[in-house]
């Protein structure tokens, strides 16, 4: 039935994926947080991260840098958005 429901896996992932994410150099403030499960067994992460990078080379290391961050929770599929600190965010929570 969890499964039926794309229930979302247990808080304690939730707030570990969030302050491994927090302790990435550049990453101001975390947005849409979505993590679920397709089949159970894998969960997917779909995020968005404000962050106030000047370049683009910047923008690439910032994204690495997350990815790597989050390899120990074997993601099988995720989506990461970077938004600039003065972009809109129709999404953007609170």
């Amino acid at each position: 039935l969890k499964l039926f429901l794309q229930g979302v896996p247990e808080k304690n992932l939730y707030k570990q994926v969030l302050d491994e994410l927090r302790s990435v150099d550049r990453v101001e403030y975390i947005h849409d947080l979505k993590i679920w499960s397709l089949d159970g067994e894998h969960n997917v992460i779909t995020l968005h991260i404000t962050s106030n990078l000047k370049i683009i080379e910047e923008y690439k290391l910032l994204k690495l840098e997350v990815y790597d961050s989050l390899a120990k929770f074997d993601f099988s599929y995720s989506t990461i958005e970077i938004e600039f600190t003065d972009d809109f965010c129709k999404n953007m929570e609170g």
